[in-house]
């Protein structure tokens, strides 16, 4: 599988490339970043959240968030998305789960459709959505896909993991963060 350096010094569309991460991540614990806002355009959940277009910060204060970050044309992020729909599913009272689709901004990574459609697909009902603008990306110093931010209901990162996720590991990074001082 080819692998692209992800740089985003820049937040040009024509200056980034993507890397696409599979096999088992890594993981890194941050526990005093503070998470910078963004604005989101949903694709689904607007029920959830109450609104079509929520600014990110306004998700937390109830639960701690799992924020993915994944791309339609990435086969690890679709190969990852079911496993996030089941940990999910088995979470969902205590942790809200946003899939954060950031392929509109690389060529070659997909668009609002068809990401729409593959969430369809693969029967994912997590909230999902994409960021206004690539500089979102690049704040928040997602160096790879798919990638996952774990964050505490006060909107601290408390665990980035750049990788494929099985529905065993997701398992045990959501414990971790409820388990984490909120």
């Amino acid at each position: 599988m080819a692998l692209l350096s992800l740089v985003l010094s820049k937040p040009q569309v024509t200056d980034s490339k993507v890397q696409v991460v599979s096999g088992t991540g890594s993981s890194a614990a941050v526990t005093s970043a503070d998470l910078p806002d963004f604005q989101l355009i949903l694709y689904q959940g607007q029920e959830t959240v109450g609104s079509d277009n929520p600014p990110f910060l306004s998700l937390l204060g109830e639960k701690p968030v799992v924020l993915n970050f994944w791309a339609s044309n990435c086969p690890p992020c679709r190969a990852e998305m079911p496993e996030f729909e089941k940990v999910w599913r088995q979470f969902k009272d205590q942790v809200t789960f946003v899939g954060l689709d950031v392929g509109r901004f690389f060529p070659g990574f997909g668009g609002a459709e068809t990401s729409k459609r593959q969430l369809t697909e693969l029967g994912v009902t997590y909230v999902a959505g994409t960021p206004t603008t690539v500089q979102t990306i690049s704040d928040l110093e997602v160096v790879g896909l798919p990638s996952t931010m774990f964050i505490t209901r006060n909107g601290k990162v408390y665990r980035k993991w750049v990788g494929t996720l099985n529905q065993s590991k997701l398992t045990d990074l959501v414990k971790e963060l409820l388990a984490a001082p909120q």
